[in-house]
């Protein structure tokens, strides 16, 4: 069997970007200057090639990344809980549980988002007081999804918060309802301890995916610098006509974020296009650079 790589399909790119760019304060000893961007992209798959309408771009066992016709590029799609499907019923989008109480798995893989973000944005200040200088950037991510598969192992382990409300594991009954053997539903009504809820939710490999799809929304002190300019008068009898001093601290604070300790930015797959899925990733890092500017 012959394989071979092409270039086929239509990606169509459509959105926006606006820059603002001013100074708010400009005095002979003081400056403060703002930046600020937004931009909105939306990636949509027209086609790939002949009849395909779905190509993977990564994942492992139940999660799957796509690039779907039809859909925005990175669609996630895995495993989902067993639900109440008739739009009739009063018990519509109930969880469906077993005999002992614990959710269950719907059989097949489910569009569950997509790893593209809706939207970016970022704010940066610059201050200059006579040679002193101060920079922050903020910078955020709106929409976007993501599958964790470090929440998936804590949870497995019994050390995710979730596993105790409150810092408890009391018994609970599960929000949900008995199928009857005559296709009816009842409510639930039977108690289950932590420890088997969460055996049931996370069950294989990734468990039930939707369980640790989590919104990759987020907000986050970017950079910080202070900076010092040495006066020129020092450097006229010197082959060295300039120098700058300056300290910078780089992903310094996660300010807002859905994920539950995850950074959204962290990825399984740093090969590929799948960023929409993240397995015992190591945590992003912060750093620190001090630097010397020297002109001549």
């Amino acid at each position: 069997m012959r394989k071979k790589k092409i270039n086929a399909g239509g990606l169509q790119n459509q959105g926006i970007e606006v820059v603002f760019n001013t100074d708010i304060v400009k005095k002979q000893d003081f400056t403060w200057n703002t930046n600020v961007n937004f931009s909105q992209m939306t990636s949509r798959i027209d086609k790939i090639d002949g009849e395909v309408t779905k190509y993977s771009l990564g994942g492992f066992d139940d999660v799957s990344i796509f690039a779907e016709v039809g859909r925005r590029y990175g669609a996630i799609y895995g495993s989902k809980f067993k639900r109440v499907e008739d739009t009739s019923s009063p018990y519509f989008g109930k969880l469906i549980v077993d005999g002992n109480g614990a959710p269950q798995k719907e059989t097949g893989l489910f569009y569950l988002g997509n790893q593209s973000p809706k939207a970016l944005f970022g704010f940066t200040n610059s201050f200059v007081y006579k040679n002193f200088g101060l920079s922050f950037q903020i910078d955020g991510r709106i929409g976007g999804e993501f599958f964790s598969g470090t929440q998936l192992a804590l949870q497995k382990s019994g050390l995710a918060k979730d596993t105790a409300p409150g810092g408890k594991r009391d018994n609970f009954v599960v929000d949900g309802v008995v199928a009857g053997n005559n296709g009816g539903f009842t409510a639930n009504t039977k108690e289950i301890t932590q420890q088997n809820y969460w055996e049931a939710v996370t069950t294989g490999n990734l468990g039930i995916t939707e369980q640790n799809i989590y919104d990759a929304t987020n907000i986050r002190l970017r950079n910080i610098q202070v900076s010092y300019n040495f006066p020129k008068t020092m450097f006229e009898k010197f082959v060295i006509k300039s120098a700058k001093v300056a300290f910078t601290a780089n992903n310094v604070w996660m300010i807002y974020s859905k994920a539950k300790g995850i950074d959204p930015e962290s990825v399984f797959a740093i090969s590929s296009n799948a960023v929409g899925f993240e397995n015992l990733a190591f945590p992003t890092m912060r750093s620190y650079l001090f630097t010397i500017t020297l002109g001549f």
